[in-house]
């Protein structure tokens, strides 16, 4: 189903064109596990975690092969403007000067486990997962000259988080610790905990940061009875966001870019923020549960594990 956008035109100047949500099958007309996807205007990534990376240019998808023509497990894959920064875990890290694709080194000419990455403003984050017991966490940042370990958090099998992001512009790193608490990382080994939703321990699921601002939100509680929340950072301070008035959700993924907010939650709804007001949204025309969103202006794209991807573009 196409939802079309309502746009005006005049008579002396026609309407720009219509965005309109639609289904993308850059690998088939089957369900994949997506597991990772971004935009940035009207150029989109996508990656299937035991499958291929895709690459839509504004005008086609066509199959990316920085490892090769072999499948990966693409947990990470994000785009700005004709750029884009990839990682496979268990083996390494790509980047696409939107010419050709090189590969990225943050420590050594050797395979790691690469769980999540960003791009933001030219700048890169890369967090490798030691092996072993009780493995670390090690946060990785490119400034846009040179990589440099700027943090570590001990025990990521007790101290797991589901979502990481970028600000370039400050810098700044936001991760909230499921179960646990929500930081920011301003500077080398400089964490500054974060406390929109008082000072307890939260299963943070959710991050998003940009342009001086940020999303974070929980994914508390079960399907049936959930207690998850989302908060905004203005720069200075958190407030709580309620898309769909006082009710508490389970938060799977949030987006946000100059003030346009993107949220998927539990009872399989999709809410855009505009500006002024929040929307909710069926990019497929039906209630599904999205596991990743992500937004730039009003280009929006979703992709569910085991599933479908759809962009409104």
């Amino acid at each position: 189903m196409i939802i079309p956008a309502i746009m005006a035109g005049s008579a002396d100047k026609p309407a720009p064109a219509v965005l309109a949500w639609e289904e993308q099958k850059p690998a088939g007309d089957a369900n994949k596990n997506w597991d990772c996807c971004d935009v940035s205007g009207n150029k989109m990534v996508a990656g299937i975690d035991g499958g291929r990376l895709y690459y839509f240019d504004g005008t086609e998808w066509s199959e990316q092969q920085p490892a090769g023509d072999v499948n990966q497990r693409w947990l990470f894959a994000k785009v700005e403007g004709n750029t884009i920064f990839a990682g496979a875990y268990g083996k390494r890290l790509w980047f696409y000067n939107g010419t050709s694709w090189a590969e990225v080194r943050p420590i050594d000419d050797n395979d790691y486990n690469w769980l999540f990455g960003d791009l933001d403003g030219g700048k890169m984050l890369a967090i490798q997962i030691a092996t072993g017991d009780n493995p670390n966490a090690n946060f990785y940042y490119f400034n846009g000259t040179a990589w440099d370990k700027w943090a570590t958090l001990g025990d990521f099998t007790a101290n797991r988080f589901n979502s990481v992001s970028l600000d370039g512009s400050v810098p700044r790193i936001i991760v909230g610790i499921d179960g646990g608490r929500l930081n920011f990382i301003t500077a080398k080994d400089t964490l500054s905990e974060q406390q929109p939703a008082g000072n307890a321990n939260k299963d943070w699921n959710a991050v998003a940061a940009k342009q001086g601002k940020a999303l974070a939100a929980t994914k508390a509680g079960t399907p049936a009875s959930p207690t998850g929340r989302l908060y905004y950072y203005n720069g200075s301070t958190w407030s709580e966001l309620q898309p769909e008035g006082d009710v508490e959700r389970l938060y799977y993924s949030v987006s946000m870019q100059f003030g346009k907010f993107f949220v998927s939650a539990s009872t399989s709804k999709i809410y855009f923020y505009n500006t002024t007001s929040w929307e909710s949204e069926q990019p497929s025309g039906s209630a599904v549960l999205y596991d990743y969103v992500a937004i730039s202006g009003n280009r929006r794209i979703v992709a569910k594990n085991n599933g479908r991807l759809y962009a409104f573009k």
